[in-house]
């Protein structure tokens, strides 16, 4: 088999962990050649999301649709596979394994013991190497490959060996580089090789290999060019390589040469949604090559933002609606290894810290006590819902030589401190945090903590629930953890409304103060507000600290003038109020933000507007009822203060009630003469009379009556940039020719109904057609008991137009009886009517229209009786009784014929055949 298809070329991407086989793996797996394409396998889930209408690529992954696809590519036996019906390789099991580690999800990864399990079916413990699958060959790559899932995972199992695998791998080794068991030597399989070895044994002495891989590289490359893998990974797992060696062999010049290099392989075609990639073809970027590329370029210490961002959008463009990622939006191969390449970019571009949800403890609070002896700071690290393992935490303390790191625990990580070895004083924590896989470490999300190191410090106040006008007590303690009280320096405190200081205070620690008071004012605006004491000594100044939140509550009362018991809508609501505090009958401030709600008893908003105060505790409101329909006839009037800290005041004001007897409909436009068939159009407005102010967005419907019943309505709509109601719709074939009013009724809905309203100036309007039977036509045979189908085609006489929604019926008569059929609309002017007669004869249909029966045609149908004579009776069933008669003929030959033949002997037979023969 071969070995180099397991690497996969994808491999160590991003963190030089680990490869596959050698060239010949690349050519069985065919994951990813130089050279060719050998067995890729286009997607069978879907169209690309570009395919399918994308035409923004700047957009974000879809987390939710990868994290399924990558839970889908787990195998039964623990593995992951290349692709979704492919194998569960080492080299992908890889890939995914970090895919998994880098959302959050190792979990989902290593539960019931999977992975361990499909690692120990792959390792042959008599050589110490790894097969690149289960029923695969062991090789060096392959073996790295199983070394590096143990490393990034942690998974072990029984039957591992490590100083067999470092002498499995290093038994390999030749004077300067590596040759396999078939005999495959090479760049990468001396890449790997020195990798492995140095996880196993970091004091391994790896310089004599430097030369060999060196000996690929040439203008920015290192390249193999017998092996079929992309120049990108063979640059990039010798770079890792290298850097175990000897980072410093990488110098200023080859790092230049291999920028410039790496950049120009940057697609440079016409194809939009390709921009952004990279690859070693020209002319097919992959996202994973793409990954690589930008790897190599941070491993040697360049990053451009730009360049990042375009890579975004190639990636983008990329993911499949199964959640997967395609090599790239056109050629649609999709694999793990892209998936673990769109995560590499995102964390790159630095959007994977957007999934991130960081947050901190600090033991025992941000205030630590210098003889404190259990301080700890404690971080959770959550993505896309789950902690996050396998990262590390690194520290720095602003302004020191400290630095540490975090130690991972169950579910957050955690580092104790000393607060003697800080010393009193004001710290911040610095913290790196980034994947612990190799390659990644670079690629840091940073996040600061705060915190101070001094002394304990208590406040305490009394009353515990103050209101405005009360003595606040205030009780302050300032010790160490032990107990031991603090006699030198300076103890401040201040109260704080929002930005304002109310009260200040300052004493020395020698001879502290207790209690302090401060006199609230009988005025002072309700919420909340803030107490800080903080200490100043020769230590310095605010590193003992505390910050407490105090709430001031008080009920409101209320005095109203000028308040109607009624308004109609439009009216002036001007009222005056006078708000004072209850318990101390202080004037409530003018300095908070006071709106005036009209709501009904059980709570829906009718208007919520903003108003002003006019002086200390007095507020004026002029300001018009709404111009809309309200959902309740009973509305309360209620003022709410909002105070600091999201406390709000809610005062009822008064109850009223709101008349709609006055709204009136005055017509605009009224389209007249109007015919049968056509539109009915009118423009109006409505008002309330006592304020003449129009009605806004009321559901308004308008009706031709006759003979007191509906002939036809039509519902209003409202227009808001001309503040007019319009109406215009069909006028349907059930109005009688005349002249008529529309009538206007509007609809509350307090009631669930509608009711009329008054028209200021009536306008007639003229209806003029009659109907007219334009033809019809008959389905069926005209005979007594048989089914009868009749369309009429209707039509209005005078515009020829047909008519449709004809509220109508047929009277069906005969001299012996008279039944009566409604008429079936079809649309199009098109009705049916369907029966079934009881007697034979002539029968008279006369077409009527419901509201005024009018008639509008009479035809008649001749209906037969059913044939009696023979002759007609053959002719109508004759067929049908031969056919009868011959199938039942048949079926009698059948069952006579099979009877006899059971009859006959067996022996018979047999001989008769032999005399035939």
């Amino acid at each position: 088999m071969d070995k180099r298809g397991i690497i996969i070329l994808f491999l160590l991407f991003f963190t030089i962990l680990a490869p596959k086989n050698t060239r010949a793996l690349s050519k069985n797996f065919g994951v990813f050649s130089y050279n060719n394409d050998a067995n890729t396998q286009m997607s069978t889930n879907g169209k690309s999301l570009t395919e399918n209408g994308l035409k923004n690529c700047a957009k974000n992954l879809d987390m939710e649709a990868l994290l399924a696809y990558l839970n889908s590519q787990m195998s039964e036996f623990g593995g992951i596979r290349i692709r979704r019906k492919g194998i569960d390789y080492i080299n992908s099991t890889y890939f995914g394994t970090l895919s998994f580690i880098l959302t959050g999800k190792e979990d989902e990864m290593e539960k019931s013991d999977k992975l361990a399990n499909y690692l120990q079916y792959l390792y042959d413990n008599e050589t110490g190497g790894f097969r690149n699958w289960l029923d695969g060959e062991i090789s060096l790559i392959s073996t790295v490959f199983g070394l590096l899932i143990m490393n990034v995972t942690g998974v072990h199992f029984a039957e591992f060996n490590a100083t067999l695998t470092w002498s499995y791998l290093f038994d390999h080794g030749r004077e300067g580089d590596f040759i396999d068991d078939d005999g495959s030597e090479g760049l990468l399989i001396t890449a790997f090789s020195v990798i492995g070895l140095y996880f196993l044994n970091r004091s391994t002495d790896l310089t004599k290999y430097s030369e060999y891989i060196f000996s690929f590289y040439s203008a920015g490359l290192f390249v193999d060019e017998e092996d079929s893998n992309s120049p990108l990974f063979q640059t990039k797992m010798a770079i890792e390589a290298i850097k175990v060696i000897n980072l410093k062999l990488l110098n200023q010049s080859i790092r230049n040469e291999i920028k410039s290099r790496i950049l120009s392989l940057k697609y440079s075609g016409n194809e939009t949604e390709l921009l952004g990639g990279f690859s070693s073809k020209e002319d097919k970027p992959t996202v994973f090559e793409t990954g690589l590329a930008l790897s190599i370029l941070s491993e040697i210490g360049y990053y451009n933002k730009t360049l990042v961002e375009e890579a975004i959008k190639f990636v983008n463009c990329s993911q499949a609606l199964n959640g997967g990622i395609y090599t790239n939006s056109i050629e649609q191969k999709e694999d793990i290894f892209q998936v673990f390449g769109a995560l590499y970019i995102y964390y790159l571009s630095g959007l994977m810290s957007n999934y991130y949800e960081v947050e901190h403890e600090i033991i025992p609070s941000e205030q630590i006590p210098i003889d404190y002896i259990d301080a700890e700071v404690r971080l959770s690290i959550d993505l896309f819902g789950d902690f996050i393992e396998c990262f590390s935490v690194n520290y720095t303390i602003l302004n020191t030589s400290i630095a540490g790191d975090f130690a991972q625990g169950e579910e957050e990580y955690l580092v104790q401190i000393d607060p003697e070895a800080f010393g009193i004083g004001n710290y911040i924590m610095n913290l790196s945090i980034y994947p612990a896989i190799w390659g990644f470490y670079w690629m840091k999300y940073n996040y600061s903590i705060d915190f101070r190191i001094g002394y304990n410090i208590s406040v305490q106040y009394a009353p515990s629930t103050p209101t405005p006008g009360d003595i606040l007590n205030l009780t302050t303690i300032v010790s160490f953890y032990n107990g031991t009280l603090i006699t030198s320096g300076q103890l401040k405190i201040e109260i704080k409304y929002e930005d304002v200081l109310v009260y200040t205070h300052t004493e020395d620690l020698s001879s502290p103060t207790n209690p302090k008071q401060w006199a609230i004012s009988e005025s002072a605006p309700l919420g909340c507000y803030t107490i800080i004491a903080k200490v100043n000594d020769s230590y310095g100044s605010d590193h003992t600290y505390t910050v407490i939140r105090l709430l001031i509550r008080d009920n409101i009362s209320i005095e109203v003038s000028n308040l109607k018991e009624a308004y109609s809508l439009g009216d002036w609501l001007n009222i005056s109020l006078n708000l004072r505090y209850q318990t101390n009958h202080g004037m409530v401030p003018n300095n908070n933000s006071v709106y005036l709600v009209l709501q009904t008893t059980t709570g829906e908003i009718w208007e919520n507007a903003s108003i002003t105060w006019n002086a200390l505790g007095e507020i004026s409101i002029e300001r018009r009822i709404p111009c809309t329909i309200p959902p309740s006839d009973e509305v309360e009037i209620n003022i709410q203060i909002i105070w600091l800290g999201k406390l709000s005041s809610n005062i009822a004001v008064s109850k009223v009630n709101i008349t709609l007897d006055d709204l009136e409909v005055i017509i605009k436009e009224a389209s007249s003469p109007i015919y049968l068939g056509q539109n009915v159009s009118t423009k109006f407005i409505v008002i309330a009379a006592s304020s003449n102010q129009t009605i806004e967005n009321a559901s308004i419907k308008a009706e031709i009556r006759y003979a007191n019943k509906t002939a036809w309505y039509g519902l209003g709509t409202y227009n808001m940039t001309t503040e007019v109601y319009q109406i215009n719709q069909y006028l349907t074939p059930n109005v009688p020719e005349g002249n008529y009013t529309l009538q206007y009724f509007v609809y509350i809905p307090f009631w669930e109904n509608y009711t009329k309203i008054d028209v200021v100036e009536e306008k007639p309007i003229e209806i003029l057609g009659t109907l007219k039977l334009e033809s019809y036509r008959i389905e069926g045979t005209l005979r007594v008991f048989e089914v009868i189908k009749i369309f009429l085609n209707i039509t209005c006489n005078e515009t020829k137009e047909y008519l449709q929604g004809l509220t109508g019926f047929v009277n069906i008569s005969t001299k012996d009886y008279i039944t009566q059929i409604s008429l079936n609309d079809l649309g199009n002017g098109t009705y049916t009517v369907v029966f079934i007669p009881q007697k034979a004869g002539e029968h008279h249909l006369e077409v009527i229209r419901s509201i005024d029966n009018t008639t509008i045609d009479t035809f008649e149908l001749n209906i037969k009786t059913i044939p009696t004579t023979p002759i007609e009776f053959f002719s109508q069933y004759g067929s049908m009784i031969v056919g009868g008669i011959s199938i039942a003929m048949i079926s009698t030959y059948l069952i006579i014929r099979y009877y006899l033949s059971s009859k006959i002997s067996k022996r018979y037979l047999i001989k008769l055949r032999k005399k035939r023969n």
